[in-house]
């Protein structure tokens, strides 16, 4: 299986229940057919035909999380995803087309500005982090919380989180959040405040 035809290859994978990878990058093809930046292979390699996502994303995908229901959230630096308006952020049915129950409004900024990271939280909230500012107007430096539905969580976080950019986001068993930043491992409480407990060690 050839995956990028001279493009850079996956950035990033999720693994599905049945064995089937979701990869997501800069690549504009998959076994010599167009998928422009996410494909789905089957457990042998070869790619699945049956998830077509369209023309796909204009820009590359730089996350990738399947949700216990099967579908798919990406992040990324994209700005359409299969000829539409989708900034930075999708949710997918496991068919490749666009989830419409999942409206997470606009992250604003130039391209340059993208989402990095991806967590699903138990009650289905998604976690997002990246190199951005603000999510549809209100202050979000790095990080933000959305419900099921993609809409802002507006109290998250509540104090203290700035210029986080997390390449990482690891949900402990406690409800706790784990993120790896550019240059340092830092931890919040739930709420999204800083804890206070957790030594941060810059790298």
């Amino acid at each position: 299986l050839r995956i990028g035809q001279g493009f850079p290859g996956p950035w990033a994978a999720a693994q599905q229940a049945d064995g089937k990878l979701i990869v997501g990058g800069d690549f504009t093809a998959c076994a010599g057919i167009a998928r422009n930046r996410i494909a789905r292979l089957n457990t042998d390699g070869s790619m699945d035909l049956s998830f077509d996502p369209g023309s796909g994303f204009n820009f590359p995908v730089r996350a990738l999380v399947i949700q216990q229901d099967g579908k798919i959230l990406v992040g990324g630096a994209f700005t359409t995803f299969n000829g539409a308006a989708q900034n930075k952020l999708v949710r997918l049915n496991s068919n490749g087309s666009r989830d419409t129950g999942f409206n997470p409004g606009t992250i604003p900024g130039s391209i340059s500005i993208y989402v990095q990271s991806l967590a699903v939280k138990g009650n289905g909230q998604v976690l997002v982090g990246g190199n951005f500012n603000s999510v549809g107007g209100n202050s979000r430096p790095g990080l933000a919380l959305f419900n099921t539905d993609g809409g802002l969580v507006a109290s998250f976080p509540a104090v203290g989180v700035s210029n986080l950019y997390p390449n990482s986001i690891i949900i402990r068993p406690d409800g706790k959040l784990l993120l790896g930043t550019f240059d340092s491992a830092e931890q919040l409480n739930a709420d999204g405040t800083y804890d206070t407990g957790f030594t941060n060690y810059p790298f």
